[in-house]
């Protein structure tokens, strides 16, 4: 098989796994192996709907997110900052073995971004405890080059501030900032503080402080741009805005998209994690994949056709080659080859040396009753849940409080009465013969031998759904 047919040629198939079934899966399989599973989705609703599931079946399940920037590729504007916060933290994370019983959630673009190598992440955080002497100016230095900016008061990730003896610094991988106190040179006190009420919330013996985003300036990293750039486009960059505001120390809005010009390597995120560790799939996450490349190429193409046509344009913005900073679609063989790989399939597919099934289907649509005129889809629906609801449990999935408390009301006024508001699947087990409401954005129901869930959608159909979402924005 040639290399460039599949991403995954070497993938089995999970059948009859409709989407929420996967999380049930993912949740089984994390608890079993131990250890870390990696799920790409084909985007980032998919990545929200998936980790939201996997929370109200097993809150116990840790789950972290590696999403992609929102900005397009080779755009003029940076990441949120928020988002490269979430990723540097992961990585981090990663590096640290914290990973036991977790699940990974990225998506086709996030995994497709290259990041800094695993040992420059490892090697770039700070570690103080009580007790430590450290010499302050030298310390706010290293904050400095790790990305952090000085503010007057400390309320999001990334930022520092110094106030007499205090050092107030809101770390990525932290839910909280924390409050260095400095006696003369040594940290005499450590504490988290909430970044609303500024108000300080116990002592800790240690912290970790680590670097603000996957790329930053300091005088290593602007050196080795400075090298890499004239090695790259063969020219000095003088009359460059990016190249002039990188050496001088300032980060150009938009310079991470030339972040493989700071380090002597990229890597991906798969390079943080054995090779066996496992990998998951969402359905058709591999044309994603494929669809992914072509896009850049597209973005590529289109900022160096405007080099070629605006001779002012040309001086002021050089693309890296999309290689660079992406994954193309032939490294994927390389870099899965001989890992296990799982792509979940909603269909029912024959079982065999590369396939299995978690015997689950589609949920039912009420379409053909919501269409009729005849006003039957309360009465069908109630008929629908009492005859499966003796054999398994019947959740129904709700998007907001608002809309359960709307079909709670459209239950009992068609005279079923029993059912329950639920947090969680645990919640169940108490009401085993009563209908758990819940808060859950699944697009569509599904059905299995264990569990029935059936969503707002399958109930009320896209319009009405959508107009209710629309209310609440």
């Amino acid at each position: 098989m040639s290399k460039n047919s599949a991403i995954f040629n070497e993938k089995k198939i999970v059948s009859g796994a409709p989407e929420g079934m996967d999380a049930y899966f993912l949740i089984k399989k994390v608890k079993e192996n131990g250890g870390l599973i990696v799920h790409i989705a084909r985007n980032d609703a998919r990545a929200l709907t998936l980790r939201k599931t996997i929370g109200f079946f097993d809150p116990s399940i840790k789950v972290i997110d590696f999403p992609a920037w929102d900005c397009i590729p080779y755009d003029l504007v940076s990441p949120n900052r928020e988002i490269s916060s979430i990723r540097v933290s992961t990585l981090l994370a990663l590096t640290k073995n914290q990973a036991d019983k977790t699940i990974i959630i990225t998506t086709v673009n996030g995994i497709s971004q290259r990041v800094p190598s695993k040992k420059l992440i490892a090697d770039s955080f700070l570690y103080i405890r009580i007790g430590h002497s450290l010499e302050r100016d030298s310390f706010i230095k290293s904050l400095i080059d790790l990305g952090y900016q000085n503010v007057q008061t400390v309320t999001e990730k990334g930022e520092f501030t110094v106030r007499g003896g205090l050092v107030d610094i809101y770390s990525p991988d932290n839910i909280n900032p924390v409050r260095l106190d400095f006696f003369g040179n040594q940290v005499d006190r450590i504490r988290f503080f909430n970044p609303e009420t500024q108000m300080s919330q116990g002592l800790v013996n240690e912290v970790l402080i680590s670097p603000v985003s996957e790329f930053y300036l300091n005088e290593t990293h602007i050196k080795q741009f400075r090298q890499n750039y004239r090695k790259t486009f063969g020219v000095s960059g003088l009359n460059d805005p990016l190249y002039e505001a990188v050496s001088s120390g300032r980060p150009q809005l938009g310079f991470e998209h030339w972040g493989a010009l700071f380090y002597k390597k990229m890597e991906t995120l798969l390079d943080y994690f054995p090779k066996t560790t496992l990998l998951t799939v969402d359905y058709r996450a591999d044309e994603e994949m494929l669809r992914r490349w072509k896009e850049v190429n597209d973005y590529f193409k289109s900022r160096t056709e405007d080099r070629s046509i605006n001779a002012k344009y040309k001086s002021k913005y050089k693309p890296l080659n999309p290689s660079a900073l992406y994954v193309a679609s032939d490294e994927w063989y390389d870099l899965t080859h001989k890992r296990e790989v799982l792509q979940f399939n909603p269909m029912k597919l024959p079982t065999g040396l590369n396939s299995v099934t978690l015997n689950g289907i589609a949920g039912r649509d009420f379409a053909p009753e919501r269409q009729s005129q005849k006003e039957t889809l309360f009465e069908n629906l109630i008929e629908h849940i009492r005859k499966i609801i003796e054999n398994r449990p019947v959740l129904i999935a709700c998007y907001s409080k608002s809309s359960r408390e709307r079909l709670a009301t459209i239950l009992s006024d068609n005279g079923y009465e029993k059912h329950r508001h639920l947090a969680d699947y645990g919640e169940l087990a108490n009401f085993r013969h009563y209908v758990g409401l819940i808060i859950l954005p699944v697009e569509r129901g599904f059905d299995s031998k264990t569990l029935a869930v059936i969503s707002e959608r399958d109930i009320l159909g896209d319009r009405v759904v959508r107009s209710n979402l629309k209310k609440r924005k």
